[in-house]
């Protein structure tokens, strides 16, 4: 390489490095003259942001609070443990048993795994022991669950009979022309033992010849104490949906009905196709109020038997094909 290219690759190299130490000169400068501003900004928001989360986020979260995951599940979480309250009533402790049930069973399974230290409680309308439960929960589901970490509490019963007595003790008037019918069916001995029972309780409080249990009755019976009833009554909480009610309602049977789940927020609209109650005192009411003015009531009979017209299998085929057919190609449909 000559010696005039020497000097000149020399010359380039020492401009090169001139101009990156005044890049690196300026670009220095620069930032020291801004973080002289932004360095006690970023100290004040940093305090600010440290004082926000001491004073209330951390004491919010150090405090109890309720979150609702899915009706009816409730968290209440504190710094020492957990809860999960299962707000539903399970179902009659039975050999038959429920898909339902079993989605119960395993979401308690599920949060033991995951949440050892969580206790979870389930309201329950059973009358037999926490022992039995167990038992059929293993013997049913094949499922293990932690027994250290799940209570099970009783649940008062429906007071089928308790309303009859109330009715008749307040409103005597009806002695000569109430007779009180509760139709089902039992499954296995344990309902057995609820239907005597109710013999046994309607003997203590004396309304046994105001009551009649019909147990298992064919489908024509069960008609024709549908046109002679004047007054249905339904008593379950939280049910899903109610199609019992809809039957009383469709055999022009004026309603009282539990004034929660199906029932309440898809059945019936109170006073104007039944009624909704709670307790046995507004049953016993409600039931005096239709027996002593069955004449106002003929246009709520027709109102709530127009009603379950939304519920038919007819409406129900046409609903549920307007849906499905979103999901299907159109080749594939029936040619008109």
């Amino acid at each position: 390489m000559k010696a005039t290219h020497l000097v000149l690759l020399a010359i380039a190299l020492s401009l090169f490095i001139l101009c990156l130490v005044v890049m690196l000169s300026m670009t220095l400068a620069f930032f020291t003259s801004i973080s002289v501003v932004l360095l006690p900004l970023v100290l004040i928001i940093t305090g600010v942001v440290f004082f926000v989360r001491q004073r209330f986020i951390n004491k919010r979260i150090n405090r109890p609070f309720t979150v609702d995951l899915i009706n009816p599940v409730n968290i209440y979480q504190s710094n020492t443990n957990t809860n999960i309250s299962i707000k539903q009533q399970q179902q009659q402790h039975s050999a038959a048993g429920g898909g339902g049930e079993r989605v119960l069973w395993c979401s308690i399974k599920a949060i033991q795994d995951q949440y050892p230290s969580i206790k979870c409680v389930v309201y329950t309308g059973d009358n037999v022991t926490d022992q039995q439960i167990y038992q059929k929960i293993k013997s049913q589901f094949d499922i293990d669950l932690n027994r250290e970490n799940l209570e099970f509490v009783r649940l008062s019963k429906r007071q089928y009979i308790q309303t009859l007595h109330h009715l008749l003790e307040n409103h005597p008037e009806h002695r000569d022309n109430v007779k009180f019918i509760l139709v089902g069916s039992t499954r296995d001995q344990a309902d057995r033992d609820r239907v005597d029972a109710l013999r046994s309780l309607a003997a203590e409080l004396k309304v046994a010849d105001h009551m009649q249990l019909e147990v298992g009755v064919s489908a024509s019976m069960l008609n024709q104490l549908l046109n002679e009833a004047s007054v249905g009554i339904h008593t379950m909480w939280a049910e899903h949906f109610g199609i019992g009610v809809v039957e009383l309602m469709a055999a022009g049977v004026i309603t009282v009905a539990h004034n929660s789940g199906g029932p309440k927020e898809d059945i019936i609209e109170h006073r104007t196709t039944g009624f909704l109650a709670t307790t046995k005192e507004e049953y016993a009411e409600y039931i005096h109020e239709i027996l002593a003015n069955k004449e106002k009531f003929i246009e709520m009979q027709k109102a709530a038997r127009d009603s379950t017209d939304r519920f038919s299998e007819e409406n129900y085929y046409i609903q549920f094909i307007d849906k499905i057919q979103q999901l299907l190609p159109d080749n594939q449909k029936k040619k008109d």
